[in-house]
Parts: structure tokens; C-alpha cells; sequence
């Protein structure tokens, strides 16, 4: 296996992965899980104003949980990816 030079190129090709594709997924979770705490408030006959903090606070908790997760996700994405002339790999050291 040929180790090749980690140049600033590669590096940008790697941050720009993990970057767009966070920030996409992470816009979405945030988008989903508040209008998933909102839809639950107003089942429950209480408008979003009405519960101030406590919903803000259960859709940070659950996006900062998701968010997590995510990154795990596309962070897997990045070192499963064939760049152009590279891809990442795991060798025992």
C-alpha cells in the first residue's frame, strides 16, 4: 500500500465533505425535531409560546442528540468515500 502526502488539496476535499454534508444533515435534524416538538405541543392544546423554555430546552436536547449522531454518520461517509486518486484507510499502526 502506498502512503501518499497529505497535501492542503486533499485536506480541503475532506473538510468540504464533512462540512456541507453536516451542516445540510444538521439543518434538517434541527428542522424536523422542532416542528416534531411544536406538532406534540399543539396535540397537547399548547401553543409554542405557551411553553417558552421547556421547548426550546427538549429541541436543543434532541437535536444536540441527533446532531451527534449524525456527525458520526458522516464522518463514516468520509472514510468509506473514493476521493479522486485517494480514499482514507485504517491500518494497524
Amino acid at each position: 500500500m502506498e502512503e501518499i502526502e497529505i497535501t492542503w488539496k486533499r485536506v480541503a476535499r475532506i473538510w468540504w465533505l464533512l462540512l456541507w454534508r453536516g451542516i445540510l444533515g444538521w439543518f434538517v435534524l434541527g428542522f424536523v425535531v422542532s416542528a416534531i416538538v411544536i406538532f406534540v405541543m399543539e396535540l397537547f392544546g399548547k401553543s409554542y409560546p405557551d411553553f417558552g423554555g421547556a421547548a426550546v430546552l427538549v429541541t436543543v436536547i434532541f437535536s444536540s442528540v441527533l446532531g451527534a449522531l449524525w456527525a458520526l454518520l458522516v464522518t463514516r461517509w468520509a472514510l468509506k468515500k473514493r476521493y479522486s486518486g485517494f480514499r482514507l484507510v485504517l491500518v494497524r499502526d
